[in-house]
């Protein structure tokens, strides 16, 4: 009779250097009815081989609690993709929009910009006149220069 295995995927929440990572296999793999357990440093995936039905990921985690790692069963593919389908229908909420976010982050840049680049034109153009001080008629010419290509 040949055993079945399956495959329990955990999702570390705690940063695990590489080099950490046999003591958490080696914890893992004290469970009773563990195969083996691999993890996935740049992903932070702890894959659990086990019998099939002896091993719950409850069981893993709070074999990981122990320790002070944090984890959660991974979510399947297909689930996450659903959430974020479910999510885009609803609608997102403006803070975490990229869109909006997008927009008013090019708002910003257009304001500190605009804030930043007139006054620099006006007082080049001041210096040019010779004048420090400009009379309401001057204040027009310079703006309207601005718009036409120097000659």
């Amino acid at each position: 009779m040949e055993t079945e295995y399956e495959i329990i995927k955990l999702e570390v929440h705690e940063y695990i250097s590489p080099e950490c990572s046999c003591k958490i296999e080696d914890m893992v793999n004290a469970v009773v009815h563990v195969i083996e357990s691999i993890f996935d440093p740049v992903n932070n995936i702890l894959a659990v081989k086990a019998h099939r039905g002896m091993v719950t990921a409850k069981e893993t985690v709070n074999e990981l609690k122990k320790c002070k790692i944090r984890c959660d069963e991974c979510k399947p593919l297909h689930e996450m993709a659903h959430m974020e389908h479910e999510g885009m229908k609803k609608g997102m909420s403006p803070a975490h929009d990229p869109h909006a976010m997008m927009e008013a982050e090019m708002k910003r840049h257009f304001i500190v910009a605009a804030i930043f680049t007139i006054p620099v034109l006006i007082l080049s153009r001041q210096f040019r006149c010779g004048s420090t001080i400009l009379c309401r008629h001057h204040q027009l010419e310079i703006v309207c220069s601005l718009f036409q290509h120097p000659s």
